[in-house]
């Protein structure tokens, strides 16, 4: 994915509208915030009973929305393309993770569920983002203020998704954390007020990616047996396949474990087009690096016995923070 383009400007001056969750209620469009040098308003909130009705209807959504994104792939050529799934009888081996940041880490794709919704707490706030980029999932990819950027995918920024999500679910923006003059296209963007450790993310966590590049090489050994007993033992593979992220936002939809995440993001490159996509993605990253090895297979060719073994190598380096969405 290449970097955001130096010449561009990020545009924090509008408020984000965000997908509508709950086409069956009625919901009042997000206002729009003054330019920067201004104080941004707040909308005063509903009543108790509007807010809960809007809760649960939110919570049914999410549900359905986000585990419909974890199980169906995105159309078309997606930005990352893992490996196939190693299966119960493969081995793997952990590489060192990258750079994160937080504290109390726990054993990867252990994280515990979130409480009930309406507890007031920010495992609702998450929800409420990762219900949203799921839904953005397949959709047109957007710029400020949720506009249509489909005919303009290299000019919807990552940044644009992001800020959308946050603001539609009432959460501080980058501009709100940083400050508007510190958004600027090279800046390491903050989504929260803390980081969190890798392993303790979540769906609706936001990732910020600084240098990121994943590489996978596929090599199979082939061991050729003769009937006269002498063996011949070869190697090869496709060319290795490297996934950069150099500077680079997106909103997770699930710790998959084992340093792998799945994430809802746009401005990626369509390896069938080499352009960036049109749609917002759903693509599964790795965070460490890992070796697989398959469980070998045999076969016969006349009297020559073919056993084949195939090992997948994922190296990963950069840099990726974690945030945590807070309440405006």
């Amino acid at each position: 994915m290449r970097p955001i383009d130096s010449s561009n400007t990020i545009d924090t001056t509008g408020a984000a509208v965000a997908p509508d969750l709950t086409p069956q209620v009625p919901v009042a469009p997000a206002p729009v915030a003054p330019s920067p040098e201004q104080p941004v308003d707040t909308a005063e909130p509903g009543t108790a009973a509007a807010k809960r009705l809007e809760q649960d209807l939110a919570a049914s959504y999410f549900r359905g929305q986000l585990g419909q994104a974890q199980q169906t792939p995105a159309p078309g050529v997606l930005y990352d393309k893992p490996p196939n799934d190693a299966g119960a009888a493969a081995t793997e081996t952990k590489q060192a993770a990258p750079t994160s940041a937080g504290t109390g880490a726990q054993a990867a794709g252990q994280v515990p569920p979130p409480p009930p919704i309406g507890d007031g707490t920010s495992d609702e706030l998450n929800q409420d983002v990762a219900a949203a980029a799921a839904h953005l999932v397949g959709q047109h990819v957007i710029g400020p203020n949720n506009q249509d950027y489909s005919h303009t995918p290299d000019k919807a920024e990552c940044f644009y998704m992001v800020d959308v999500l946050l603001r539609g679910a009432g959460a501080k923006s980058a501009a709100d954390i940083m400050g508007s003059d510190k958004v600027t296209p090279k800046a390491d963007y903050k989504w929260g007020d803390k980081k969190v450790d890798l392993e303790d993310v979540k769906p609706g966590d936001v990732l910020q990616f600084k240098d990121h590049k994943i590489v996978i090489k596929t090599r199979t050994t082939t061991k050729k047996t003769y009937p006269d007993g002498h063996s011949v033992v070869e190697q090869g593979g496709p060319p290795d396949e490297t996934l950069q992220r150099g500077h680079h936002s997106a909103v997770v939809l699930a710790n998959d474990g084992n340093g792998k995440m799945t994430v809802a993001e746009q401005h990626v490159l369509d390896h069938s087009t080499n352009k960036e996509t049109s749609t917002v993605r759903k693509n599964q990253l790795f965070t460490q690096g890992a070796t697989t090895t398959y469980p070998t297979t045999t076969r016969y060719e006349g009297n020559v016995k073919i056993e084949e073994t195939k090992t997948v190598t994922i190296s990963v380096t950069g840099e990726i923070s974690a945030y945590r969405p807070q309440k405006k």
